[in-house]
Formats: C-alpha cells, structure tokens, sequence
C-alpha cells in the first residue's frame, strides 16, 4: 500500500469514527478526494493534532464540518492563520458547499464578506454597567 493510499485509509477511518463517512456513502455529492486535494490535508494526514498549525487544523476542521453533512455549519475564523492561498481556496469550498448547507460565519476576513448573501456588522461598545454578582 502506498502511503497515499495508507493516508487515504486513515482518513476514511477517522470519517467512520467520527460519522461523517456514514453521510459521505449515503450518496451525498461530497467529493472527499477534492478537498483532501485542493486543501493539501495529505501532506499531513499521519500527524497528530498536536502536531498541526493552526492553518492546518482549521483545513481539516473545514472538512470535517463539511462531510459531517449537518443542514447548518458554524465557523468561527476559518481562514485565521491561512496565507491568501488557503484563504481562497477554502471561499471557494463554502461559497460551493453553501447550496447543501447553512453557513454562519464570524470573521474579520474581508474576503469572505464577498460570499456572503447576508451580513451582519457587530460592533463592540463600552460597558454602562457592571453587576455586582457577589451581593
């Protein structure tokens, strides 16, 4: 077995342990091979997290947001810690994943705000008030 094809096998098993293989055979139009490819996630799929940046864990986490098939994903920051080659390659992911799911975004990347059919500025204010929670 070649080690893609052993990286490809430990993939798919942590799909299995995770439940999103079981989404991926129902015949769902998730192309794994793809975003594994476009990603570059097997470069690094025999690491442990601890080993991963956090660029590289934000990729896998993409993915595994993605396969896991849930009708509404959430992400906080997904291209934090992304050069502009990741950064456009993962748009391109949510702008075409986002006819099959939900997504709520929160992030300070401009690039982003492009795809997006909905926006939502929150800015931070001062605080008028604190309680005393102790009386």
């Amino acid at each position: 077995m070649s080690r893609d094809e052993t990286s490809r096998a430990v993939l798919k098993s942590l799909f299995i342990d995770s439940g999103a293989f079981t989404a991926y055979t129902k015949g769902i139009s998730i192309d794994i091979d793809e975003y594994i490819c476009s990603l570059d996630i097997n470069r690094f799929i025999d690491k442990y997290p601890a080993q991963l940046s956090g660029g590289e864990k934000n990729r896998v986490s993409l993915i595994f947001c993605i396969i896991k098939n849930t009708p509404i994903i959430i992400l906080d920051e997904p291209t934090a810690a992304l050069d502009s080659y990741y950064t456009n390659k993962v748009r391109n992911i949510i702008k075409k994943e986002s006819k099959n799911h939900l997504f709520i975004i929160s992030t300070h990347d401009h690039e982003l705000y492009e795809i997006a059919d909905k926006f939502t500025e929150t800015v931070c204010v001062e605080t008028v008030e604190e309680l005393d929670l102790d009386k």
